[in-house]
C-alpha cells in the first residue's frame, strides 16, 4: 500500500502508513528502507538518510537500502558517496540491474561517459541471462544527452508493461 501511495506521489500517506507499521515491527529493515524511500520521494533527503542508515544498523547487505541510499546521497550533493554505494550494492548482488542502473546513471550525471558506456555494456551481458528493463537504460542514456535514445526506452517500456513504470513520476525527484 506504501509503494502505490508513492508511485501516485501521495508521499504523506506513505510515511504514515510505514511509520505505523514499524511501531509494530521497529526491527525490519525493509520498513526502514521503504520509509527511507517515501522520505526520498518527499524530498526530505536528511530524514530519508536516516531512515536508510537505520535499515543498514539492522542489516549491512541489505541491497534495497544501499539502492535508496545512493540516490539520497546523490540528491544530497554528494555524488563520490553516491557512487560508492551503488559500488557496495554491487559487491553485495554482483548479478544487481539496480545496482548497474543507479552506478550508470551516476556515472552519467557526473560525466564519466567511460564509465557509463560500460555499465550499458554490462546491462547488455546481463540482459542474455535475465531480464533487464529498458527503464534502466533510459535514465543512464537521459542523463548522457540522448534525449532520444532515453524517451524510445521509455516507450518500450511502457510497451512491455514494464514494474517500474508506475514509478517513473517518482523518479523524477
Amino acid at each position: 500500500m506504501a509503494a502505490q501511495s508513492i508511485a501516485r506521489g501521495q508521499t504523506v500517506e506513505a510515511i504514515a502508513i510505514l511509520k505505523q507499521a514499524l511501531e509494530l515491527d521497529p526491527l525490519s529493515p525493509l520498513l526502514h528502507s521503504d520509509l527511507g524511500w517515501a522520505y526520498f520521494s518527499a524530498e526530505k533527503f536528511d530524514r530519508a538518510n536516516a531512515s536508510l542508515f537505520q535499515a543498514l544498523e539492522l542489516d549491512p547487505n541489505f541491497s534495497q537500502a544501499h539502492y535508496w541510499l545512493g540516490w539520497t546521497l546523490n540528491n544530497m550533493g554528494k555524488q563520490g558517496e553516491a557512487i560508492l554505494e551503488f559500488e557496495t550494492l554491487l559487491k553485495i548482488d554482483p548479478n544487481s540491474v539496480m545496482a548497474r542502473f543507479g552506478l550508470g546513471t551516476m556515472f552519467a550525471l557526473t560525466g564519466q561517459r567511460a564509465g557509463a558506456m560500460k555499465v550499458i555494456k554490462d546491462l547488455d551481458r546481463l540482459a542474455t541471462k535475465r531480464y533487464v528493463s529498458p527503464h534502466s537504460y533510459a535514465w543512464i542514456y537521459l542523463n548522457l544527452g540522448q534525449k532520444e535514445t532515453a524517451l524510445d526506452l521509455l516507450e518500450k517500456a511502457y510497451e512491455e508493461r514494464d514494474p517500474e513504470m508506475p514509478y517513473l513520476k517518482a523518479d523524477l525527484v
